[in-house]
């Protein structure tokens, strides 16, 4: 177990924060930009060579034989702006104010980066009070800067080469298999026999998509806001997260169903960590509508977002922000943490816990630890990458020098090529 100290690379025997002697890490910087040159003059910018290495199916990329549909990504147009809209930006715009009064707490670590770096002009229009430019900000947020680090966003502009378009589209393709195929709907591609993409060529995306949806009991249609892209299937949108946040949705509920009792169960009250744009929850709520309670703690900018996406996408009257009473959907900054309502069942955080600076996590871990009655659910990457010369943490490490929780399952995602969902339930000990 590592001391209380956050953990810094080892700095001797010449060596730099990446282990390396600092001639080799010239010579491998120098490498790295000749192959992002020559991606980019190819069509393979940073972020597509990025999608194109997390590909689960090497094999769709030259086994193929033609057998696999051909397309392109769908691109909705934005939705023109109501008076709805900016009505429900102007209470954004209060919410995000209130924040600003209580709380000047500086974020710290990547995402005080990825603010300072993508997300001003958003910042900007709230900080003006500016609720007609916010509402045409947010009908266009799946396009945007401001998404970076939580959807593809503007970097969507990558698709457009002939070569990122296909790169994209197989992307796209292979989120829907796997999730068909987590779900037990469709068989599993074996590389060593039979035909990659063996399920769309017997029923085509339409029948996929339809297997998937008949399996869930929901349409998986991507809400109309702000102007999503994606793969379209029978007149339905699917984007390229929506598969995996279905499939985490889907794996909670199972993980519910096996950990809580009955009366938790059907009427959960769920707290997640870092929601991105909202997007599980989103589904979640689509597949189990008896949630008593499903509360959002993020950052101020994100609960923007996420409360922008949940009223557009569920409807403003069940989604509530900070400074209002609470509704079925609850959004507080992380600065209001005590103003959540304890106990509750579930404890829920995907692809968010590693990234945040290792004091967060574990002040996250410590509060769960008394007001968790239930399970804690981990959706999260372990690669302990390095940010500004410090390793990202790792979620069981957190929760063992935290304690009062005890792990019960650990399984590799079916969805995402280095990404572990984790179960740990409530200990009294």
């Amino acid at each position: 177990m590592r001391s209380d100290r956050t953990r810094r690379p080892h700095r001797h025997l010449g060596m730099s924060a990446t282990g390396l002697t600092p001639k080799l890490s010239l010579r491998l910087r120098i490498w790295k930009e000749a192959w992002r040159r020559l991606g980019a003059r190819l069509g393979l910018p940073l972020f597509t060579w990025q999608l194109l290495e997390s590909i689960r199916r090497p094999e769709w990329l030259y086994r193929s034989n033609g057998l696999l549909p051909r397309g392109k990504l769908y691109f909705r147009e934005p939705q023109p702006v109501s008076e709805a809209d900016i009505d429900l930006c102007e209470r954004l715009i209060a919410s995000y104010s209130a924040v600003q009064e209580l709380s000047s707490e500086e974020t710290g670590g990547m995402w005080s980066t990825i603010f300072a770096s993508h997300q001003r002009q958003l910042a900007g229009a709230l900080e003006r009070r500016d609720a007609t430019v916010l509402a045409e900000m947010l009908a266009s947020m799946f396009r945007a800067d401001f998404m970076f680090g939580i959807a593809p966003g503007s970097l969507v502009r990558e698709s457009k080469s002939r070569l990122g378009a296909r790169i994209w589209w197989l992307k796209g393709l292979e989120g829907l298999l796997s999730l068909a195929e987590a779900l037990g709907v469709t068989g599993v591609d074996n590389p060593e026999q039979g035909t990659p993409g063996r399920a769309f060529i017997d029923v085509g995306i339409d029948g996929v998509v339809e297997k998937i949806e008949t399996h869930l009991g929901i349409s998986m249609n991507f809400p109309e806001v702000g102007a999503p892209y994606g793969i379209l299937a029978d007149e339905q949108l699917i984007t390229l997260e929506s598969p995996e946040q279905i499939y985490a949705a889907e794996r909670l509920r199972q993980a519910m169903r096996l950990h809580l009792s009955p009366e938790s169960w059907n009427h959960p009250r769920i707290v997640e960590i870092g929601a991105g744009y909202g997007g599980m929850a989103y589904w979640f709520l689509r597949m189990q509508k008896t949630v008593e309670s499903y509360v959002i703690v993020d950052l101020p900018i994100m609960n923007v977002v996420q409360g922008y996406f949940l009223s557009r996408a569920l409807g403003p009257d069940v989604v509530s922000f900070f400074g209002e009473s609470p509704a079925q959907i609850t959004i507080v900054p992380n600065s209001a943490l005590a103003s959540v309502a304890v106990p509750y069942d579930v404890l829920l955080n995907k692809d968010s816990m590693p990234e945040m600076p290792e004091r967060a996590m574990l002040d996250y871990l410590v509060w769960a630890r008394s007001g968790c009655d239930g399970l804690f659910f981990s959706y999260n990457q372990e690669a302990a990458a390095q940010f500004d010369g410090v390793s990202q943490s790792l979620v069981p490490e957190a929760v063992e020098r935290v304690g009062g929780f005890a792990r019960v399952r650990r399984d590799a995602s079916w969805l995402r090529r280095g990404y572990v969902e984790e179960i740990y339930v409530r200990t009294r000990a």
